[in-house]
């Protein structure tokens, strides 16, 4: 199964399948983190205010030479956008306690054979319990799509300055309408390859929780192995693309360390454009997709022989 198609179900952004009888189902058990869920969601706007107040004083605070805000103003406006994403490392917490119970839970309780004698594939079955338990965060999730969406357009705009001279330097024959369209477009590239990484590593995080949910043998297994699946999960993802930047010839890295925080924070695509000219950053990129999407379709196959054995 496609990853789009996994993160339709991961993701409760449309309108619940009310005749679906399996999403229902999911809905009588209350989730692990109902009372921190709200709570988490009220605290998120205050938390963003402070951190962007402590940004500006920082700004204010220390001095920079005249040239440096003069050529890097950009920046310096789209660096507070960064430091508002959410990491992929939080969602290993709420993931694993969502997705860890869904399928040993009724395991245990001795339905899961009933519930596969629903004329549906098995794959399916997961697929509505996977929704259905991920339903309760559709308010916090709703939260981070929008933020996301935001730092997006970031992304692009940050990529679009790094590679400017790389991109235009040779153009100055260009009219400047066409330099500015071609400009445009590539941010708008920039700020949809950013939204397809990030879904695609949330994807593989949650197949990998649901991979330990249909293989544990009980729930105080399930929980704890699901949060260190989708950490696992995480932290291959971005090692795997640490270490294939740096077997890339002709990157352009002094101090390799230095590009780990926003390895953790932004993901991939920000390290890729900060330490690649642009050839290879698309090379690179494409074959980080490439890669995951692989890891994702094998991992969701083990998961439904998991689920289906006897």
């Amino acid at each position: 199964m496609s990853s789009w198609t996994l993160f339709h179900y991961l993701t409760p952004f449309w309108d619940p399948p009310i005749a679906d009888p399996i999403f229902g189902r999911e809905q009588v058990y209350p989730p692990v983190w109902r009372k921190i869920a709200p709570w988490a969601a009220r605290a998120a706007k205050p938390a963003l205010l402070a951190l962007l107040g402590l940004y500006i004083l920082a700004l204010v605070v220390v001095r920079q030479p005249a040239n440096a805000l003069c050529a890097f103003g950009a920046t310096y406006l789209i660096l507070p956008l960064f430091a508002l994403v959410p990491s992929l490392l939080l969602w290993t917490l709420p993931l694993g306690l969502a997705l860890g119970p869904i399928i040993v839970r009724e395991r245990e309780g001795g339905t899961w054979d009933t519930l596969r004698t629903i004329p549906l594939d098995a794959g399916l079955i997961v697929l509505s319990k996977t929704r259905g338990a991920l339903w309760p965060l559709r308010d916090l999730m709703g939260f981070v799509r929008n933020l996301l969406a935001i730092v997006a357009m970031g992304v692009g705009a940050f990529g679009l300055i790094v590679m400017a001279q790389a991109l235009f330097g040779a153009s100055n024959a260009l009219p400047l309408g066409v330099m500015c369209g071609v400009g445009v477009a590539l941010a708008a590239a920039g700020a949809i390859v950013f939204l397809v990484d990030w879904a695609q590593q949330f994807v593989l995080m949650g197949v990998a929780a649901l991979a330990v949910s249909a293989a544990a043998p009980s729930q105080r297994v399930a929980l704890p192995g699901a949060i260190v699946a989708a950490f696992v999960a995480w932290g291959a993802n971005a090692g795997l693309a640490f270490l294939m930047l740096l077997a890339v010839p002709g990157h352009l890295l002094n101090q390799p360390v230095s590009l780990l925080p926003p390895l953790v924070v932004l993901g991939p695509p920000v390290m890729y454009i900060l330490a690649l000219p642009p050839a290879q950053m698309l090379a690179l990129l494409l074959a980080t997709l490439a890669l995951r999407e692989f890891a994702i379709r094998q991992i969701w196959r083990w998961a439904l022989r998991a689920a289906t054995r006897d």
